[in-house]
């Protein structure tokens, strides 16, 4: 199910493209490196799939993956909490017992 609706907006996109006028819109190929996350997300999600009996399986697939992504895409632009100065200091100490 994952799988067909990755496909199906990917054709959708492509009908779009052709209808603007791009004749040729194509997407390049992930490499193994930038693949090997997926497949372990996607992995990760049929095993909590199968730890319980579920109504909506694919449904349940789709949420657990859309959840990765948007927590993966907000991280990339939310900026990460300022370190207080209490703990700077603290990490200069340990850095200097060294």
């Amino acid at each position: 199910m994952l799988g067909a609706a990755g496909k199906h907006l990917y054709e959708a996109v492509q009908e779009e493209y052709k209808k603007a006028g791009k004749k040729n819109w194509q997407l390049r190929k992930f490499s193994k490196k930038e693949s090997a996350p997926w497949i372990a997300a996607v992995a990760s999600a049929k095993k909590l799939l199968h730890s319980k009996p579920r109504q909506h399986p694919a449904l349940f697939l789709l949420s657990v993956v859309g959840k990765e992504m948007y927590e993966a895409a907000q991280s990339l632009y939310t900026k990460p909490k300022a370190k207080t100065m209490k703990a700077m200091k603290a990490m200069k100490a340990m850095k200097a017992m060294k």
